[in-house]
């Protein structure tokens, strides 16, 4: 038998706890508090959905490659915090790269605890243009639709204004990926997922 490379003790005691202290939008006033362990669990759910309905059509999904980006996706944040997307991509791009280089550095310290070399890779590639990047994306924009409606639903009409901003980036990777020829069934889900979130906005203005 050969020598172990990965790391138990960390598993159990070390980084990845942090991933159930870190919360998501640290600074709106939210009524439920999400941390990044969840968001990524409901992610790789979701990611799991799709991919299972895109088989029912015919089409082939690398289930193990989907759920490992899933699950890695914003692993970043337990060191770099949760960022909301407007400001992280705001002015030239300063921002984004800035946050960028600070994850790649915090999954590269993750990789040295756990003994994992794929962590990195898995990460950078988490929401790459192949078939399960694209899936790891939508989802990604499903979380954060399914967070805000259960936030304005039970009243928390503030976060009305992100529920109305994330239906515009929806559609905005709806277009870039019909621009990208990206498999139509991944189009379509992503385009249901955007109807509802209107609906959802309409049922709020006519309240």
């Amino acid at each position: 038998m050969g020598t172990m490379m990965l790391n138990v003790a960390a598993m159990l005691t070390g980084s990845p706890m942090r991933a159930f202290d870190t919360w998501r939008f640290p600074g709106d006033p939210v009524l439920h508090r999400e941390n990044i362990g969840e968001h990524m669990w409901l992610n790789a759910l979701y990611c799991y959905l799709i991919a299972r309905e895109l088989e029912t059509h015919g089409i082939e999904v690398d289930m193990g490659v989907v759920l490992s980006r899933a699950i890695l996706h914003d692993m970043e944040e337990t060191i770099t915090g949760d960022l909301a997307r407007g400001v992280k991509y705001w002015g030239d791009g300063a921002i984004k790269a800035n946050m960028d280089a600070l994850g790649t550095h915090a999954m590269m310290n993750l990789s040295k605890e756990l003994r994992n070399i794929q962590i990195p890779m898995d990460w950078e590639s988490a929401k790459d243009l192949t078939l399960e990047g694209r899936i790891v994306a939508v989802a990604d924009f499903m979380c954060v639709s399914a967070f805000l409606i259960r936030e304005v639903r039970l009243g928390n009409n503030i976060m009305l204004a992100g529920l109305k901003q994330n239906l515009a980036w929806t559609e905005e990777l709806v277009d870039q990926m019909e621009a990208s020829a990206v498999e139509p069934w991944l189009v379509r889900i992503a385009d249901e997922a955007a109807k509802i979130l209107h609906i959802e906005i309409t049922m709020r203005r006519n309240a």
